[in-house]
């Protein structure tokens, strides 16, 4: 008898403990989310833009120092212009994206190639203004969110493409809040096909819009 009492309250103790435990970690996770509702509030999202910086740099490179045929050299370079030009209505239409669907708080652009200015807390020297240029009087904020485009689980090689979310930190923002918001590839073909001159701009303004969405969910309003 003796010692069904002791197990019984080795028992108790124990699960008292998980209990105290649970509860800590889920202050923990509501004291986390108001820390990532005030930071979006108040101090913002960081948003960074794709500049096919790579890219553009290997293409140069060869048009530089290649061994191209007069037409070949035609041909790279008319890419060149392209890919160029393409990446700059992008980053465009991102920045109108956000300008006209995103309204919880402040918003900042910068170059994806910017990302050690970011982490070694840069003040300014490398946000974009609406008209992508870089305006010095644009400062770092006290805290962010910071966004960028790439694929979820890339290393895999499976990843969908996405707006990914993180903290200052760069580590992943913890639920409520979402990690990454997938872009809707299929409705982007459908348009693709139909109307292909706003296919881009459409899909942008749906991931914006379910980013908010998800947010304000997050948030509580």
């Amino acid at each position: 008898m003796k010692y069904f009492l002791t197990l019984g309250l080795m028992l108790s103790l124990v699960c008292q403990g998980f209990s105290q435990d649970r509860q800590a970690e889920k202050r923990a996770q509501a004291e986390l989310a108001e820390q990532v509702a005030y930071t979006l509030q108040t101090d913002g999202l960081i948003v960074q833009i794709p500049t096919n910086a790579r890219k553009i740099e290997a293409m140069q490179e060869v048009l530089n120092n290649g061994d191209l045929t007069a037409q070949n050299y035609s041909r790279l370079a008319d890419r060149l212009a392209t890919t160029i030009e393409e990446t700059r209505q992008q980053a465009k239409l991102i920045i109108e994206a956000f300008a006209n669907g995103y309204a919880i708080g402040p918003v900042y652009f910068i170059p994806d190639t910017s990302l050690v200015q970011l982490k070694e807390e840069h003040t300014s020297g490398y946000f974009y203004d609406k008209e992508l240029n870089i305006d010095p009087s644009i400062t770092l904020p006290d805290d962010f969110v910071l966004l960028r485009m790439g694929y979820v689980n890339a290393a895999t090689g499976s990843g969908a493409e996405a707006m990914m979310l993180t903290r200052s930190d760069l580590s992943p923002l913890q639920p409520p809040f979402p990690d990454a918001v997938t872009f809707n590839n299929v409705g982007y073909l459908f348009n693709k096909l139909l109307a292909p001159d706003i296919a881009e701009r459409k899909r942008l303004e749906a991931a914006v819009n379910t980013l908010v969405r998800k947010l304000r969910v997050a948030i509580g309003g």
